[in-house]
């Protein structure tokens, strides 16, 4: 055996056109794991990540776009125990080659739980190696609450975003436990420049993590100006890094 199609596209309804195939190598591990174990067993590393943009290259210390950049680590996970932080770029994991973040889930996905692998990352412009004790691909669950939101008196600052302290109902709704609530985008701002939302939530700026308003307003003040800095907040309760500019005075 050599593959499996999984998908063919093709215009006309017969074979010819664009197929996608899962590999014979791939197919091998399915049927060893399915006669050993009965059951088939994915690698997990408990991370979220993004693909690295030119911006955030520059930002992160990297010579140029590549890897896959970590926006969350699940508590408890393979990541978090083994050092794995958010903002670091993992460039390859067990040796292989991390060009986009899509090349890591299949990469970690086939690698056996249990399985002890070197993990290459960069770390705030620095090269690491961290070793990774691969766990097995749980369940997910998840749920929905509503929330209502107290807003401060800020009218913007250096970034002209109005935020606000997160209520404890929105953090167990998205399942973060620090950052500040952005609740108004003043247009023509940095904030309104990086694509933030009302609604977002800001964790991360430049690379100093956002507990809550006193780390905010501790953090925008000591900002650079004229310098592309990343930028972590939640959407929707998903994880993205963008980069942010303030204009010097």
């Amino acid at each position: 055996m050599v593959g499996i199609n999984s998908q063919i596209y093709t215009r006309s309804g017969g074979s010819i056109g664009l197929s996608f195939a899962i590999p014979a190598r791939l197919a091998r591990d399915v049927v060893a794991q399915l006669k050993d174990k009965g059951r088939v067993d994915r690698g997990w590393l408990g991370v979220g990540i993004q693909d690295v943009d030119r911006n955030l290259a520059e930002a992160m210390g990297l010579g140029k776009p590549s890897g896959a950049l970590v926006a969350q680590v699940e508590a408890g996970a393979p990541a978090a125990e083994a050092g794995i932080m958010v903002g670091d770029i993992i460039t390859r994991f067990d040796g292989e080659k991390i060009m986009v973040s899509g090349d890591l889930p299949h990469v970690v996905g086939q690698t056996r739980p249990g399985s002890k692998v070197p993990v290459d990352l960069m770390r705030k412009g620095e090269r690491r190696k961290v070793m990774v004790d691969v766990g097995a691909l749980p369940g997910q669950d998840d749920g929905e609450q509503q929330a209502s939101v107290n807003p401060s008196t800020d009218v913007g600052g250096r970034l002209g975003l109005v935020v606000s302290e997160i209520p404890d109902a929105l953090k167990q709704r998205w399942n973060v436990d620090s950052g500040v609530l952005v609740k108004q985008v003043i247009p023509g701002k940095p904030g309104a420049k990086a694509g933030l939302r009302s609604g977002d939530i800001v964790a991360q700026l430049g690379f100093d993590a956002v507990g809550d308003m006193k780390d905010y307003d501790k953090v925008v003040k000591d900002l650079p100006a004229d310098e592309l800095l990343p930028i972590r907040f939640f959407r929707g309760g998903q994880p993205t890094f963008r980069t942010i500019q303030i204009d010097g005075d």
